[in-house]
Formats: structure tokens, sequence, C-alpha cells
């Protein structure tokens, strides 16, 4: 079966057992029918937090290779790949002419970062000069490492990552549930209805963080 965010909903959902029922989804919207009502939209969430967690931490990301349209002694550029973590390197200029026909200047270099409106952009530094376009070209082409994608229509993760990207939602889901339960008084003093410690939304949020943080 394919690793879709359909194929995943039942799994999560059942390994969440009675605490699904917590999570509600989104009701109808002023017209239903433009903006019906999702029951899993809890559920969706999570799962997607959790395909970029992933890839934030390292577990599983994937290379993918982006291209810029260079301006001379332009540094700065706003067209940056939605699913970017960072910039890696990029060949331009390299093999392209001999050495001693190269222009001078060193090669740019990307760094993410950004703007004054909280914009991502990409800088280059030094930035491309004339020369330098004029001999290796307009079109700089750089490899970046990427969030995974998970959507109806299938992922970049594989069918083994299931287990890792469910694990992953019910930290999110627990997370959740703790903050749910910030405003309700505390019983400080055992007594009918309460939790053993290691049984809270908190303490198992921390187990679940942890087995995660484990898991290869």
């Amino acid at each position: 079966m394919p690793l879709t965010l359909a194929s995943l909903l039942p799994d999560y959902k059942a390994s969440l057992h009675d605490a699904a029922s917590v999570f509600v989804g989104t009701p109808a919207g002023a017209d239903p029918a433009t903006q019906p009502a999702d029951p899993d939209a809890d559920f969706k969430r999570h799962l997607l937090i959790a395909v970029r967690a992933i890839g934030v931490d390292g577990k599983r990301s994937c290379t993918k290779l982006g291209e810029l349209a260079l301006q001379a002694g332009v540094a700065v550029y706003t067209d940056v790949p939605a699913d970017i973590l960072a910039p890696k390197a990029s060949d331009w200029g390299i093999g392209v002419v001999p050495v001693w026909q190269q222009p001078c200047g060193a090669l740019p270099v990307a760094r993410l970062t950004v703007d004054a409106t909280d914009t991502p952009v990409l800088v280059l530094s030094p930035p491309p000069s004339a020369a330098q376009i004029a001999a290796f070209g307009a079109t700089w082409r750089y490899y970046y490492l990427a969030t995974p994608v998970l959507t109806d229509a299938g992922s970049t993760l594989k069918e083994g990552d299931r287990d890792l990207i469910i694990l992953r939602a019910m930290v999110e889901a627990t997370r959740e549930l703790v903050n749910r339960n910030l405003h309700k008084p505390v019983q400080l003093s055992p007594g009918s209805g309460s939790y053993p410690s290691n049984q809270t939304p908190a303490s198992w949020h921390q187990a679940l963080l942890a087995e995660y943080r484990a898991a290869a």
C-alpha cells in the first residue's frame, strides 16, 4: 500500500485508542458546501507536524535540486522552495571553463535566512558578478535539504517509515492533551479518579518523546 495521508489515518487513530475521542476535528463553516466539516482535521494536523519534525530532526530528509535566476551584483533572492530546510552546495561554475579562463572572484555560497518582513530568502555570498554570469550562465542550480512530503497522493517517505510517523504524531497528540488540561485544577492528594504518576498525559508525552528520539 502506498504511504499516503489517507492510508496513515486509520492506523494513527487506532494507536490513540480512547484518546482519539478527544480530537473532534473542525465543524462546517458558514457555507457547508464549500466549507464542510472535517472530523479528521486534528489527526491530519498531527501527522503533518510529525512529518515535518522528522525532517527537521534529521531522521528522514531528502535532497532536492533548486535553481535561481541570477542577476549580477544581487545577493538576496526571494525564490525560495517551500520545503527547504537548508541549502547545501552548487556545482555552478565548476568545470565549465578551464581554470585559467575563469573570471576573478570566489563562487557564491548560499545561506537561508529571512528579510525584514520575515520572508525566507536565499543570500548568495559573494553575489555573482557579471563576468561570472557571462562565463557560467544565469541559472544557478543548487542542492538543498528538504522536509518530507505527505499528501493524499503520496509521500517522499517510505512505507517503512509508517511507525516512526505515527510515533511522532502521538507525541504531538499528547502535547495537545497536556495543554488541554492546563486550566483544570490539580488534585494534590491520592483519591478516587486520580491517575498514577506514570499515566498522566505529561509523563506519557515525555515517554513517547524519548522513544521517538531513540528511534532510528
